[in-house]
């Protein structure tokens, strides 16, 4: 078998299967096996490098966490599922192990005041409010969304879709998120696509790249003593129990930005206070990581609810079934906007045509319904399909099979779904990056700079540019430290 082609379970059962040594010495140790630690132990083993990704879940990917159900026509993302603009790294990765990708298309519908209709010039307006954002941005200081669009004479729809998109999209509070974050970037970056097979499979392909020995999941990183070309990681099984130490020249961090902030920023001193899934994913670093602690405070994690539904069928295609004025684009419908509902955004698989379709909230909305719970957020999916294609709730709920559903802001070993830049903040994820005395390089989504940030393809690249970092200092051979 092409070890492009291994599948993620083939990985799993040799991992499983796997011994690894209580203490070990090797060239660079990873922490966390996401895609940028996969993508950095990837390039690192074909330089001959010795590596060891430590992973304290028990599989790989992080973030992307696909599920595969047989009943369902499609693999189920719980975690990330575009590819944003162009996402070079990306495509050529799938392109690589044959992982078909294709392209979001299809047509934007709003819903309000139980009337569905297409969205005209969705892109056009929020393009108006954004090139709005940009001029007002480049005649003074970094401001809040909300504080650089004040008092703007731009229809008021426009700007309430601009908002709805900038708190969605980036996982953000609108009056915390950096303006001058969002004018970074080109018309490419509009653009998505989706890996129809499952984001798992370009985990699963740079994993096995990998070899077994090398990669330790259900190992939690506890704490980190170094000094300049000396590392000693130790840690203990996700049980809690000691499984002994990793020494190496290097260490990559690719801790997601919710447990560096309480690694780096938040003292040993208030575990009392802090509850236990915090502090089971912290980790201490020996001596302190004080350079990174301004990058740290211009950066925030937002949450973001994402759950997808399986129906007996996609009801929401038929004008038959739905009160839509206009039917002949209906069966095209790509992205769902619910103006003053507390789900704004929902999304089907077209153009690949199944029964699922994706509630999605970020920011304050995501607060908002993640405090409600699982069954809760269930509720409030079905009251909201059913106002904004004006039909029964029992004629949604009679159709719906399955929910898939993943609390990243529960998480332990993420706390939150991805970065974003506060005031100020829109160039600290690359001061984040920079490394410490050629022996702590840092990599993840949180280390991009925007609009790379929070995306799969700021993750793989971050991780490719921590190994060409570390490539020009470390040379293979064991460290003895």
């Amino acid at each position: 078998m092409s070890p492009c082609l291994l599948n993620w379970k083939t990985v799993s059962g040799m991992l499983k299967r796997m011994t690894p040594p209580k203490d070990r010495a090797v060239d660079v140790i990873i922490l966390g096996a996401g895609m940028a630690g996969l993508a950095a132990a990837a390039k690192l083993v074909e330089a001959g490098l010795e590596v060891c990704v430590v992973e304290a879940r028990d599989r790989i990917g992080g973030r992307v966490h696909t599920v595969h159900d047989e009943a369902t026509p499609l693999p189920v993302e719980l975690g990330a599922e575009f590819l944003h603009g162009k996402a070079k790294l990306t495509h050529e990765l799938a392109h690589a192990s044959h992982i078909p990708v294709v392209d979001v298309t299809g047509s934007h519908w709003i819903a309000r005041d139980k009337k569905l209709s297409p969205v005209n010039d969705f892109d056009g307006k929020l393009e108006r409010v954004m090139q709005l954002v940009a001029k007002r941005t480049q005649k003074g200081p970094d401001r809040s969304f909300d504080e650089t669009v004040k008092g703007a004479r731009i229809d008021p729809e426009a700007v309430g879709l601009a908002k709805s998109f900038v708190e969605g999209f980036n996982a953000a509070t609108s009056d915390r998120i950096s303006a001058l974050s969002l004018t970074m970037g080109s018309e490419d970056d509009e653009k998505a696509g989706r890996v129809i097979a499952g984001y798992d499979r370009i985990a699963s392909s740079l994993a096995a790249k990998i070899p077994a020995k090398s990669l330790r999941l259900n190992t939690v990183a506890k704490e980190v003593s170094w000094r300049k070309g000396h590392v000693t990681v130790r840690c203990v099984s996700g049980l809690g129990k000691g499984i002994g130490e990793i020494r190496a020249k290097a260490l990559v961090v690719t801790l997601p930005l919710g447990i560096l902030v309480t690694s780096v920023l938040e003292p040993r001193a208030n575990d009392k206070s802090r509850d236990e899934s915090q502090k089971k994913a912290r980790v201490h670093f020996d001596p302190p990581l004080k350079e990174k602690k301004k990058a740290l405070g211009l950066l925030a994690m937002g949450n973001v609810l994402r759950m997808t539904f399986r129906f007996r069928e996609a009801f929401w295609t038929s004008a038959k079934n739905v009160g839509a004025r206009e039917a002949p684009e209906l069966p095209r419908l790509s992205f769902l906007h619910v103006r003053g509902g507390i789900l704004p955004t929902w999304w089907s698989t077209y153009p690949i045509e199944t029964p699922l379709i994706t509630a999605w909230a970020g920011g304050p909305a995501a607060d908002r319904l993640l405090a409600m719970k699982e069954r809760g957020i269930i509720d409030a999916a079905m009251e909201t399909l059913a106002r904004a294609f004006d039909v029964k709730r029992s004629f949604v709920e009679e159709r719906l099979e399955r929910t898939f559903f993943h609390d990243w802001a529960a998480d332990p070993f993420s706390r939150g779904a991805y970065s974003y830049p506060l005031v100020g903040g829109a160039r600290a994820g690359k001061r984040l990056g920079v490394p410490i005395q050629s022996t702590l390089y840092f990599a993840g989504e949180a280390t991009a700079v925007p609009p790379d940030n929070g995306t799969v393809h700021g993750a793989l690249e971050s991780g490719e540019r921590v190994a060409r970092e570390i490539l020009r200092e470390v040379r293979p051979g064991r460290s003895r430290s």
